[in-house]
């Protein structure tokens, strides 16, 4: 194995298709009551699978980490 870099301490979540380093995006949290809020988060250094957040989590938080397609394509 070789490693590049370590970094401790760090909050991270996994790479979400929108997710670009030193970022800031919306992404959904789930609160209290289980219902799921968008959210600004800042993200840093970011790897293949994974993406460090700088800032708009918490460790513990929980995200909605699905893609959904665009409601306006879906015809019914």
């Amino acid at each position: 194995m070789i490693e590049l870099e370590r970094l401790p301490d760090v909050v991270y979540v996994g790479r979400p298709v929108n997710g670009q380093e030193e970022t800031t995006v919306g992404v959904f949290k789930v609160m209290d009551g289980g219902f799921a809020q968008r959210v600004p988060v800042t993200f840093g250094r970011a790897s293949v699978m994974t993406i460090e957040i700088v800032k708009g989590l918490e460790p513990g938080d929980e995200v909605v980490m699905s893609d959904s397609p665009p409601m306006k394509n879906l015809r019914g």
